[in-house]
Formats: structure tokens, C-alpha cells, sequence
């Protein structure tokens, strides 16, 4: 992962590296902001994988709790961002669009659904998505 943080990403063995998430819906943040709810994919490496790849690859648990059924666990990570600013544009890549049925639909703004709040790393949210995501790949590996 190309970071902010490196001495903490080389220290867990992720500098430089990268990982895959995809956009599977929108939700409404306060104070009426629409932001995206992501899912990652189990994957962590030197080259980004090819679309045709990604899914043979599984998704990131969004829980700590590794015990709970799929029903249990949450939906996603809620992305959030307190401005355009806060996007790390320059470490992102859009690899495309992949067809399915398993995205996550809008329910509108005053529908509650299980999402993890994470901001992004100049946010001032407290739970980083590049610490959430290195943490929960490596729960998710140390517990195979």
C-alpha cells in the first residue's frame, strides 16, 4: 500500500503494496453527505491483480469478531470523508466495472444497515482504512 505511514506499513511487511476494494453501494453520512460502502478483497501484493482474478480471491471479513456467520457480520465499510481533499486520489486506481448480483442496494437515507465507519488517512475519523484494512488481513491470515 502506498502510504502516508510507511514506517507502520513496513513494520506489518505492507509497504509499498497493494490491495482491491470495490464501490457495492452509497450511504448517507452526516451532515447529509453520500459516501460509499466498500468491501476489500482478501488479497495483498506487489502487482494489482487482473479483473478476470479478483474474484477468486474472497472478501475481507469486515469484523473482528472472525466467529460470525456472514448473516452476523457487517455489510461493509462505510468510506468516509470529510472532503474531496481527504481522497487519497493518488494512490487510487479504478481497474473497472465487474457485473454481478451481489451488490448492496441504496435503501434511502434514513435506512440502517450494518457498516463499519472508516475514514480515509487525512481524515479526522478515528478508524484509518489503511490500518482497518492491514489489521483485518492479517486477523483474517493468523486465523486460518
Amino acid at each position: 500500500m502506498h502510504t502516508v505511514f510507511p514506517a507502520i506499513t513496513a513494520k506489518k511487511g505492507f509497504y509499498e503494496k497493494y490491495t482491491v476494494f470495490r464501490k457495492v453501494s452509497e450511504y448517507s453520512w452526516w451532515p447529509g453527505h453520500i459516501v460509499p460502502v466498500v468491501q476489500v478483497y482478501k488479497w495483498v501484493g506487489d502487482n494489482v491483480p487482473s479483473l478476470d482474478k479478483l474474484s477468486s480471491f474472497g472478501i475481507l471479513p469486515t469484523s473482528y469478531d472472525l466467529d460470525l456467520s456472514p448473516e452476523e457480520s457487517p455489510d461493509g465499510i462505510l468510506l468516509i470523508s470529510e472532503s474531496d481533499k481527504a481522497i487519497p486520489k493518488d494512490n487510487l486506481m479504478f481497474l473497472g466495472n465487474l457485473p454481478g448480483n451481489d451488490l448492496i442496494p441504496f435503501r434511502g437515507h434514513d435506512y440502517w444497515l450494518n457498516y463499519i465507519p472508516v475514514g480515509w488517512e487525512a481524515s479526522k475519523y478515528n478508524e484509518k482504512f489503511e490500518h482497518y484494512v492491514i489489521d483485518m488481513y492479517l486477523a483474517c491470515s493468523n486465523n486460518k
